[in-house]
């Protein structure tokens, strides 16, 4: 029987330049596989030690690296090396697993569900998505390369992590989230929080208008 909440977990969530490096990253453990490691160490104490980062993208940089070099040769050989050959969010099944991205100006995004393709749902995972590029979008004046993000960095991992939450999907509404990350960022001054709350009022008030308008 298939677990409810595997339909809305996220296995990883990355950032690719044009060459396939590394921007971002964010590999979440398999909550379920978590909670077995969790049930056999009561067992066995050194199971995590010895088969954890076996099982477990997450726990193994030399995997991540790895997945990285594979799911971006795999993207470029179904719709070309040209970052301009599509612009749309796309969808493709790499080792059973969903992996839904899109190519921003120089930038590769991905997001990989952590369940088998059969398990997941699809529209969720691409709302979620959706949330982290369209806040993003928002943040940063629809500027989103390499140079924007390297420079907003901080702002880049509030975003993903107010979306995700430890592999589940949180939050995909990009108002909430902006809202989210104001409230959280209320005493620094990294961040320029009444642009950020002006962005969302914006957008919100904009969101608004075409549904009365319907």
């Amino acid at each position: 029987m298939v677990s409810p909440l595997s339909l809305y977990t996220i296995s990883s969530f990355l950032i690719l330049n044009d060459k396939g490096k590394r921007v971002f990253n964010k590999y979440y453990t398999n909550p379920f596989t978590k909670y077995e490691g969790y049930e056999k160490s009561k067992l066995d104490p050194q199971y995590f030690t010895v088969n954890s980062v076996d099982l477990d993208i997450s726990l193994s940089k030399k995997k991540q690296v790895e997945y990285e070099k594979l799911i971006f040769k795999k993207i470029n050989e179904a719709y070309g090396s040209n970052t301009n050959t599509t612009k749309e969010i796309e969808l493709i099944v790499y080792e059973n697993k969903v992996a839904i991205f899109q190519r921003i100006n120089d930038l590769t995004f991905i997001l990989t569900s952590t369940s088998p393709s059969e398990e997941v749902n699809e529209i969720l995972l691409q709302q979620s998505f959706e949330g982290i590029t369209k806040s993003l979008d928002l943040l940063l004046d629809g500027v989103i390369d390499s140079d924007s993000l390297n420079s907003n960095f901080d702002l880049l991992s509030l975003v993903v992590d107010e979306s995700i939450d430890d592999g589940v999907v949180l939050q995909y509404d990009e108002n909430s989230i902006i809202n989210r990350i104001t409230l959280m960022t209320e005493d620094e001054g990294q961040i320029n929080l009444n642009n950020i709350a002006e962005k969302g009022l914006k957008s919100a008030w904009g969101f608004a208008k075409t549904r009365f308008a319907l």
